[in-house]
């Protein structure tokens, strides 16, 4: 986790179902002051729920998510 977070890379963990990655996550978030996005993924889920568009906006590159709509 520590080598993503000097790349600036995002990051993905996966594991058996239980709140230890939730409470890893937000620990280390708390203590570097990060933001994070919590999303729990389920057999609903689709690729189209965890892309993100690249656009450039003048001179800088800006990434934004794709619509989450859930019924």
């Amino acid at each position: 986790m520590a080598q993503k977070l000097s790349l600036g890379q995002d990051m993905f963990l996966v594991g058996p179902p239980s709140p230890l990655r939730r409470h890893l996550v937000l620990a280390l978030a708390e203590l570097c002051g990060y933001e994070v996005e919590y999303m729990t993924i389920t057999r609903d889920t689709t690729e189209a729920d965890l892309k993100q568009r690249r656009d450039i906006s003048g001179n800088s590159l800006v990434f934004s998510d794709q619509v989450r709509t859930f019924i």
